[in-house]
């Protein structure tokens, strides 16, 4: 596993939200101070698309093959009525492939097809991977 300033191990990098638990709950289930990640600056993010990019299976895997035909974007913690970091921190910083659209209750993602280094909003309901940090 790897750790990565204030990431605990793994931290949900790779994990399918589970149909019962939100990606938020699942993330506060490591202790007091882990939410959904949010990301204040480039080299954050830098830092966030390398341990995603590391948790990727093989290339030639059945795996990869299967969830090629889905969407595999990655949920982090913002989220819009007004867009708001899940943890209550300043949304200080932005990677929008393009700007989001009108949808009230929809989430960013990090986008997969571009290393992970740029954001897209979706209906939050969808199921994707999911990014947590830990302060602890």
């Amino acid at each position: 596993d790897q750790e990565l300033g204030g990431w605990g191990p793994g931290l949900g990098a790779g994990v399918r939200c589970h149909p019962l638990v939100p990606p938020q709950a699942f993330c506060q289930r490591w202790g007091a101070g882990a939410h959904l990640a949010s990301v204040h600056s480039a080299e954050e993010h830098r830092a966030i698309a390398a341990l995603l990019a590391a948790s990727r299976p093989a290339e030639d895997s059945e795996e990869e093959e299967e969830e090629e035909e889905e969407d595999n974007g990655v949920w982090v913690g913002l989220h819009r009525r007004r867009w708001q970091w899940s943890d209550s921190s300043e949304v200080d910083y932005g990677s929008w492939h393009q700007q989001p659209g009108p949808r009230r209750r929809a989430c960013a993602a990090l986008q997969d097809t571009a290393g992970f280094l740029t954001w897209y909003s979706d209906a939050c309901a969808d199921r994707k991977p999911f990014v947590c940090k830990s302060s602890a």
